[in-house]
């Protein structure tokens, strides 16, 4: 006779039956991942800024250029439509262009010394926009222990809108706190001038009379 088959282990009879009676649930398929957000895929490319180097007067002025960079580069690469390369006469390009004669050494030594100047240089490095920071004019009174600055700032966009520019001036508090050093005025005062004249320049343009009239 022949054996009865053996069960698999762990079940009793009839368990199985029941268990091929049962049909299997269909799995549910995934879902498709949800598209990117449109703003997302639509969002343009940063721009490259060439950042030139803060024009100033000398003395502690000269020592808070980086404070003004530092402020430039920040704004703009915080905006997300902005990354900034900085000027160097020492790149390769620059180099070159003293080497064939399509610079002159004032051009490297004072980059922002007019527009046209600021626009060769740049256009030489293949970008088409470009900002620039100036210290007009500087003054310290160490009897009161006070800072008083004058700026400017500007925007060259090569691609089409014109030129934008401001200007912001201002003092040191009247009681600054009496360890502060000429310096620490000096590079509080800057911070908070360019950081007011990044958020002129970095706001929207406003729409003059002549455009609005044309869209009624």
């Amino acid at each position: 006779m022949l054996a009865p088959p053996a069960q698999a282990q762990g079940t009793t009879p009839g368990t199985m039956e029941k268990s091929q009676g049962k049909k299997n649930k269909p799995k549910k398929m995934a879902s498709p991942p949800k598209s990117a957000d449109k703003k997302t895929m639509m969002a343009a490319p940063a721009r490259i800024v060439v950042m030139f180097p803060p024009e100033t007067k000398g003395g502690v002025s000269d020592q808070i250029a980086d404070v003004i960079t530092d402020v430039v580069q920040s704004r703009l690469n915080l905006s997300g439509k902005y990354r900034t390369v900085s000027f160097l006469g020492s790149s390769p390009i620059i180099r070159r262009g003293l080497t064939e004669g399509t610079l002159t050494k004032e051009d490297v030594d004072k980059p922002t010394a007019s527009t046209v100047r600021m626009t060769k240089l740049t256009q030489l490095m293949g970008y088409d926009m470009a900002v620039a920071v100036s210290i007009i004019d500087y003054q310290y009174d160490k009897a009161t222990n006070k800072v008083s600055m004058v700026m400017s700032a500007k925007i060259l966009d090569y691609s089409g809108p014109a030129p934008r520019g401001t200007g912001n001036n201002g003092e040191s508090p009247n009681k600054p706190s009496p360890k502060a050093t000429e310096y620490d005025l000096a590079a509080a005062l800057a911070r908070d001038l360019t950081e007011k004249m990044m958020s002129e320049l970095l706001a929207p343009a406003k729409k003059s009379a002549a455009d609005a009239s044309e869209k009624k």
